[in-house]
């Protein structure tokens, strides 16, 4: 019998070493029967020089999947709001879903309001306040957001451009099985931003990680693992 195959889509960080933070979660997989296909995201684990919306993400994965038969997508942060675009718009290619802290949902609380604000601040006068080493560091702890600030220009407009494209209405257009895994103390994609995933997706199932932040198949794989492969047997 053939083992189980999930295609992976990491989350936003500018790093061409991304594939290796999640051996330790694959090689637990790996140990269920589950193999997985790890898809580096062009401009962040690989070279882009141009400037892409969701639409060029969208369109990038679909040439990465085999068109004869649906697939298993585990999607992480950003990777979870293009899992769930792709899904959206690709039904008939994804016969199981699984979001792990995604993005896609715009917090509308007032901290992270203040902060989009400081970050449309910082697209239009950017390079003024990050040449100067005593506003950059002020404005990492501010909005946390390094990667932008560290990015290039063409991958500061690709960021913007997948910020500002949600996903809340593309929810209920999802019919496949789905699993959600959201580490409790997230700071980033808080919870309750995981519950209104839960919540607009029919049928969908939360599980929650206990002690576990952004990133829970890297504090805590073997649960997150865990969860991942229930979920495979239950909808095979």
């Amino acid at each position: 019998m053939a083992k189980a195959r999930i295609y992976l889509l990491h989350g936003w960080s500018v790093d061409p070493e991304n594939e290796e933070k999640w051996f330790v979660f694959r090689q637990f997989l790996e140990k269920r029967d589950i193999e997985t296909v790890f898809l580096g995201l062009p401009g962040l684990t690989t070279p882009n020089e141009e400037c892409w919306t969701l639409v060029e993400y969208v369109s990038w994965l679909k040439d990465q999947l085999p068109g004869s038969k649906k697939v298993t997508l585990l999607g992480h942060s950003f990777g979870g709001q293009l899992a769930t675009r792709f899904t959206t718009l690709h039904p008939d290619q994804v016969e199981r879903l699984i979001l792990i802290d995604a993005a896609g949902i715009r917090d509308t609380q007032m901290l992270v309001v203040f902060k989009r604000f400081i970050f449309g601040v910082i697209a239009k006068i950017g390079g003024l306040v990050t040449k100067n080493t005593i506003a950059r560091a002020i404005l990492y702890k501010v909005i946390r957001e390094k990667d932008y600030l560290e990015a290039s220009p063409t991958l500061r407009a690709t960021m913007r451009s997948v910020l500002y494209d949600q996903v809340l209405e593309d929810l209920p257009k999802i019919t496949c099985p789905t699993q959600i895994i959201w580490g409790k103390d997230d700071s980033q994609t808080p919870l309750r931003l995981g519950r209104k995933f839960a919540a607009g997706i029919p049928h969908a199932d939360l599980k929650i990680i206990e002690n576990a932040r952004h990133s829970p198949h890297f504090t805590h794989p073997a649960m997150t693992s865990q969860v991942v492969a229930e979920f495979m047997e239950q909808t095979s």
